[in-house]
């Protein structure tokens, strides 16, 4: 089973345990929405850039774009979750910003039967892009996931070219010394 399907838990007739019922197994959702919870603010933009919002149920704090995530339910600080919190949701996936943690919580999420997405990290274009195709492929977005990567590798390609005739500032540092001038050092 692909990694993508293993995270779709509602997309398959299983059954899970539930840690309410103290492990008892009952049925998945079958091919029901699934209940997503996002764990940073750059999730949370992108499950909104697919298309992917009736199923997020749950963010963050850092989760500000756009402003209707902010009327989610909220899980707490993203470096400082709650996995009593989390749980409570009863989400179907849980999508964890490189930064979410700390790390026992979010295995006692995964010891609770809930699939934990960790995304890629790093604020580099590829970096980026692999988090796009992360949460595209979970969430059974793929097409919209490979769109919405294409338009972020345009944009960025735009910025760059419009920022390839700007001439380099100055270089330069000033050293302050107590009762003395100051001295500086730099280059063109």
């Amino acid at each position: 089973m692909p990694w993508s399907r293993a995270l779709r838990p509602w997309a398959r007739n299983e059954t899970r345990p539930s840690a309410a019922a103290g492990g008892a197994d009952r049925p998945a959702r079958g091919r029901a929405e699934p209940r997503i919870v996002s764990a940073g603010g750059t999730a949370t933009e992108i499950v909104y850039a697919l298309g992917a919002q009736k199923g997020l149920i749950g963010t963050d704090t850092t989760s500000l774009f756009p402003p209707e995530a902010q009327s989610l339910t909220s899980i707490g600080y993203v470096r400082n979750l709650s996995a009593e919190g989390v749980v409570s949701l009863n989400p179907t996936l849980v999508i964890a910003a490189a930064e979410a943690g700390p790390p026992p919580i979010l295995a006692q999420i995964k010891t609770a039967g809930i699939p934990v997405l960790a995304l890629a990290d790093g604020f580099t274009e590829e970096a980026v892009l692999t988090r796009i195709g992360q949460i595209g492929d979970a969430l059974g977005k793929t097409p919209e996931a490979a769109k919405l990567q294409d338009a972020v590798r345009r944009d960025l390609t735009a910025v760059r070219a419009a920022l390839a005739p700007i001439k380099r500032p100055p270089e330069s540092a000033v050293r302050a010394q107590r009762c003395a001038r100051p001295r500086g050092r730099g280059r063109e």
